[in-house]
């Protein structure tokens, strides 16, 4: 491994030290009666000669300013109890936030992206002390109780604010005490008494992590061209498609394992798991933010693609509309079908469906009775004059041929799925398991619906 060095010891040890940053001691009254205090400073020392002729300005006639709190490396141990697998990676993706030199300003999508490779730390215990330098037995127990009563029995540190270091929480416990440096009788040396705190950090000293630009998000399409479906294999190299700035498009197409897709006439409203619109935290799931990790929708050009085959890999079937977001509402998407994806009608064109029950030919709300009118009954209809003593049940298609009212479509007799146009709203009705169903319309679950960014 080539030279580095992230200074991550010196990091524990500064974060450690601005623990005791803002102690005071009172140091008496002044000329008011008040109290006064005085904050004790604090520093890092080790207890080499050098240093402690610094620390005496290298002359033995002057005795160092007290209190002071001093704080130094004891020793630095492996901690095998903290050791996990050494060979372990783990890889995170990381995305800056997209940044317009025009206007020099951030914008709401994703910018460049990322992927930070981290490897797994080493384990350390690192033992600090701390030492209390009073010149009497009031500072010293000054100090002493407002430390000692904090560590109870930890205090949390972060080495960092890097969001991806993984090691930088830890904390400080309080294991050893030396109440002075002084033995018994006191000599007439040093007028200066030391405690002695001795801390446990255990701490994680990482290894450099490879970051690598990620060029594709998800599946990028480049060059795309008209197809019937979209799949790589039905690409027609002479006819691509282009944007206003004449550039091809490039598409991201985005498949969601965990979210559903209900589809309501021209709005499409985005469900979880359950088939709720709102999420554990009861906030309302948005497109916006689901698709904001991919790429950008283009209102209007990105597509909704819906698969109606048993088989989520089967494309013969898509059904295919542009979308955008939906300027009311987060959770909806507002969709344009392509009717040329629409499933092919297999039955001629219904004029509308109607309850045979409550409705007749020429009631005022069904138009009087000509050849080729065709109806889809919600209900059975049995020997009624008005419909020409016709006898039909209910799913039934029932067609006048100039003279009577006839069953064209069995119900009850087919089991084959099939599909017919109503006129009167322009959809697609869907003849399967026993029941009309609307062919476009409904709830989607995850994998048979994906989005062409």
């Amino acid at each position: 491994m080539q030279y580095f060095y992230d200074k991550q010891i010196r990091r524990y040890v500064q974060q450690f030290l601005r623990l005791f940053n803002n102690f005071s001691i009172q140091m008496g009254h002044n000329e008011a009666g008040l109290e006064e205090y005085q904050r004790i400073p604090v520093r890092y020392a080790s207890r080499d000669r050098m240093t402690e002729s610094i620390l005496k300005q290298n002359s033995e006639n002057i005795i160092n300013t007290v209190p002071i709190m001093v704080g130094y490396i004891d020793n630095i141990t492996m901690a095998p109890e903290m050791r996990m697998y050494q060979n372990h990676e783990e890889k995170v993706q990381v995305f800056e936030k997209s940044f317009n030199h025009v206007t020099d300003a951030y914008e709401d999508k994703i910018g460049k992206t990322y992927t930070v490779e981290r490897h797994m730390p080493t384990p350390y215990k690192l033992t600090m002390n701390l030492d209390l330098w009073a010149s009497n037995m009031d500072q010293k127990l000054q100090m002493l109780e407002q430390i000692m009563v904090v560590f109870n029995p930890t205090l949390n540190i972060k080495s960092s604010n890097n969001p991806l270091d993984w090691s930088s929480l830890t904390y400080v416990s309080l294991v050893t005490t030396a109440f002075s440096s002084r033995t018994i009788p006191i000599g007439t040396e040093d007028n200066i008494d030391i405690a002695t705190l001795g801390f446990e950090v255990p701490i994680f000293i990482n290894p450099p992590a490879k970051i690598r630009k990620q060029t594709i998000i998800h599946t990028i399409l480049n060059d795309l061209d008209v197809v019937a479906t979209g799949e790589l294999e039905e690409w027609v190299l002479s006819n691509p498609i282009y944007d206003s700035t004449n550039q091809a498009q490039t598409w991201v197409i985005v498949s969601f394992d965990d979210f559903h897709a209900k589809v309501s006439g021209t709005t499409v409203q985005l469900l979880g798991k359950d088939l709720k619109s709102v999420d554990s935290n009861n906030d309302t799931l948005k497109w916006a933010d689901l698709l904001k990790s991919y790429g950008e929708l283009k209102a209007g050009i990105s597509q909704l693609r819906f698969r109606k085959t048993a088989d989520p890999s089967d494309t013969s079937a898509d059904i295919v509309g542009t979308i955008s977001l939906n300027s009311g509402n987060d959770n909806l998407l507002d969709i344009v079908f392509d009717t040329d994806s629409y499933p092919a009608t297999t039955l001629s064109s219904i004029t509308g469906i109607i309850n045979p029950q409550a409705n007749y030919p020429g009631d005022g709300t069904v138009a009087a009775a000509t050849n080729g009118q065709r109806y889809l009954i919600t209900n059975d209809v049995a020997q009624i004059a008005s419909w020409s003593s016709l006898s039909a049940n209910s799913n039934d298609i029932i067609e006048y041929n100039g003279s009577a009212w006839v069953v064209s479509f069995d119900a009850s007799a087919t089991s084959a799925i099939n599909y017919v146009l109503n006129n009167a709203d322009s959809k697609i009705y869907e003849w399967v398991d026993d029941n009309w169903i609307n062919a476009v319309e409904g709830t989607y679950k995850p994998s048979y619906w994906r989005i062409y960014l």
